[in-house]
């Protein structure tokens, strides 16, 4: 961002002084006026000079299906050779995608409101899975359908679920921009009180609130 700096001259200048004088002075003043720009342009070189080693690795892999928006979820690797990665979700499935392509292979129902915790066995094929309920329920392999799978209904519980990422995704930013607004309101009302700009004290200190 380019920022214009004003530079104050003397509006009154001795009559001794030559134009050339004057015209040194003003280069003079302007060089000055010029160095916190050139300070700035040192800074961010010194920045990507700091961080310019570090690689950029972009995404390589995309498991969707899950919702994430009110409590923390476990995710967690499956499988003899963790060919799998396993989450829960907000809608009390939890989701299992094959790791090496990202399809997804599964939906169980795990929990009657949220799928929080899940945890694979070191060595036989039994999955522990928790959430809200006071219950953990423990799942192996079947030969025939499982009761539990819902990827019959994969499509309609994906939308289900992005649609519900959407919603708490504008909620957040909302939340957001109130924290805003009152911080600059506090800001405000406190240096027309002072006749200045004043400072934050202990008891203008907004709430905190919990948002998820």
């Amino acid at each position: 961002m380019q920022m214009d700096t004003i530079v104050d001259l003397d509006p009154n200048p001795d009559d001794s002084d030559n134009g050339s004088n004057a015209g040194s002075s003003s280069d003079g003043d302007r060089h000055d006026a010029e160095e916190p720009e050139d300070e700035s342009e040192e800074n961010e070189e010194e920045g990507h000079e700091c961080f310019g080693n570090v690689p950029v690795i972009m995404p390589r892999r995309r498991f969707l299906g899950a919702c994430n928006s009110e409590t923390v979820k476990d995710v967690n690797f499956l499988g003899p050779d963790d060919e799998f990665v396993v989450s829960g979700s907000d809608d009390g499935n939890f989701f299992m995608w094959r790791k090496s392509t990202g399809d997804l292979r599964g939906i169980y129902e795990g929990d009657g409101s949220v799928v929080n915790v899940i945890e694979g066995h070191p060595r036989l094929p039994l999955v522990a899975v928790s959430g809200i309920d006071t219950t953990v329920k423990l799942f192996s392999p079947v030969s025939g359908h499982s009761a539990f799978s819902r990827m019959q209904n994969a499509d309609n519980i994906i939308k289900r679920n992005l649609e519900a990422t959407s919603r708490r995704v504008d909620l957040s930013s909302l939340y957001t921009q109130y924290r805003l607004l009152l911080r600059q309101a506090t800001r405000h009302r406190d240096g027309a009180g002072e006749g200045g700009e004043g400072e934050e004290g202990e008891g203008d200190e907004e709430p905190t609130c919990t948002f998820q």
